[in-house]
């Protein structure tokens, strides 16, 4: 859609406010269990510590592509298996539920998220529910070699992610909602209006306060 029709729906007070959305701890969450299980089914499981190793050895693993670098170590079946562990996440079904209904009332939506871009098409492929969820945002902003891999503890994402939104939505009203209290902040810092979630129950109470 474009920032031309949605400006005017916005005027006409249709498709006014932009709901940003993280995804980590927000619409998903990391499932211990699921990891675990699919660490014990993954064959690799050396070349998997070898590689992690080698990161860890700098530091603590940070960058998106340091990531990938340990993944491209490995064959297509065993980058899936990789996959498997570090993208454990289920899905919060009151927040999906939400999601849909701001979607049919005409509120645009935004993904605002740490998980990077490989990540996401990877849970797509995986989950219809995911890949159909994933439709519903506008404007989807993760790490990517295009911004650098930023990451959203380091304000210069919240730049980039403000320079796209402008882009996709020339001047609508944002509120963006995350569960990490120093992202709040660094939002904040940068001008960003927002909504600390505790859960799903919770932000369902306050969904009329947040919209309107």
């Amino acid at each position: 859609m474009s920032s031309y029709l949605l400006t005017f729906l916005c005027v006409a007070n249709i498709f006014c406010k932009v709901i940003v959305f993280d995804w980590h701890g927000v619409i998903a969450n990391f499932s211990k269990t699921r990891a675990i299980s699919s660490f014990y089914q993954m064959d690799n499981k050396f070349n998997f510590f070898k590689n992690l190793y080698k990161f860890t050895k700098r530091g603590v693993i940070q960058k998106q592509s340091e990531w990938r670098s340990i993944t491209n170590a490995l064959n297509k079946d065993q980058n899936d298996d990789v996959y498997a562990v570090i993208n454990s996440h289920k899905l919060n079904p009151e927040m999906v539920e939400i999601i849909h209904y701001l979607h049919k009332k005409n509120y645009a939506l935004a993904l605002f998220s740490n998980v990077d871009k490989d990540s996401l098409e990877w849970l797509a492929n995986q989950n219809l529910q995911v890949k159909g969820l994933l439709t519903l945002f506008t404007l989807i902003w993760t790490p990517s070699i295009e911004n650098g891999y930023l990451r959203k503890s380091d304000t210069k994402a919240y730049t980039d992610f403000l320079k796209k939104f402008k882009e996709t939505f020339d001047e609508q009203e944002l509120i963006f909602i995350d569960d990490s209290k120093s992202k709040i902040k660094l939002a904040q810092k940068n001008g960003i209006k927002t909504y600390h979630f505790k859960s799903a129950a919770k932000f369902k109470d306050d969904l009329d306060k947040i919209i309107n």
